[in-house]
């Protein structure tokens, strides 16, 4: 102890001698107890973390005898909290560069966790969503999801929660601006040692790009069916191998059946085809040139 009756400061790291010395200052003006962490000099030359206890003792009226104190060495503690912190500073920044939008729920499905990405996507961190008559999952729900998706959302959801299956599905997210983006939601459940669902896992993977190149594709395809379909001519299309696929709504009409209507066990559906629907006379001659093609 100094002179003044305070824990030696000589010991103590340089950084940390100013807030012990007041802290020590104000326990003994004050009585109350003093507790402080800091780094103090070992014998090697090496500084540890220690934290340091002192309590008064007092006579019967109340004044101060002596202080007692006990500084215990929690360097490894220290050292295990500092590398536990730094990577929880890494996974943050990982989770927030990932181009998805996380988000974790409780074993109830009460959302505890918006990544950076979504909280900005929203314009909402979980903390906003207010808990009124209902859960702040549903007020989530109806909040962020287009009112035609989210009933079925929620059903998604609750089931996965009931079953502990994972959930999947595809479903409209209001941005911030307001416009909805299609996202392929999907949450996995993290269990413990025995089963038990610890909390949910979820990533809305952002689709709404692809969403609409796949509708104008449907559409082109739309299209292009109809024009083929109206067209006043016969057409039919075939595999590499010359097996029939397609017939068009004219060829249908003239031949008067479908693909189908032939197909008998043991017998290529080519073969069926051309002896039902070219002559006799001619079937032979069709069957060796349409051989030759596939063939060359």
């Amino acid at each position: 102890m100094a002179p003044d009756g305070s824990p030696s400061l000589s010991v103590i790291h340089p950084e940390h001698v100013e807030v012990a010395r007041q802290a020590a200052r104000h326990s003994f003006a004050t009585g109350e107890r003093y507790l402080q962490q800091y780094r103090q000099l070992r014998a090697d030359g090496s500084y540890r973390w220690t934290e340091t206890h002192a309590e008064p003792l007092r006579d019967e009226d109340g004044t101060i005898l002596q202080w007692y104190g006990v500084s215990v060495d929690i360097h490894d503690m220290v050292m295990a909290q500092a590398a536990l912190h730094e990577r929880e500073r890494e996974l943050s920044q990982l989770v927030d560069m990932v181009p998805s939008l996380l988000w974790r729920l409780r074993p109830d499905g009460e959302p505890v966790f918006f990544s950076k990405r979504m909280i900005e996507f929203f314009g909402l961190d979980v903390d906003d969503t207010e808990e009124r008559n209902e859960s702040r999952l549903t007020t989530v729900i109806w909040t962020v999801i287009h009112p035609d998706d989210a009933a079925r959302v929620s059903e998604g959801l609750r089931r996965s929660l009931a079953t502990g299956e994972p959930f999947s599905m595809k479903y409209r997210l209001r941005r911030a601006d307001g416009v909805y983006r299609w996202v392929d939601g999907r949450a996995e459940p993290l269990r413990d040692q025995s089963g038990h669902i610890v909390q949910w896992y979820g990533l809305s993977h952002d689709i709404d790009d692809q969403m609409h190149v796949e509708e104008a594709l449907r559409e082109r395809e739309r299209f292009l069916w109809q024009l083929v379909e109206t067209l006043p001519a016969m057409i039919d299309c075939a595999s590499p191998n010359g097996e029939p696929v397609y017939r068009s709504q004219q060829l249908r009409e003239f031949l008067g059946y479908d693909l189908e209507s032939l197909d008998v066990a043991g017998k290529r559906r080519l073969a069926g085809t051309l002896d039902a629907g070219v002559h006799p006379d001619d079937v032979a001659d069709v069957k060796k040139q349409y051989a030759h093609s596939l063939r060359t």
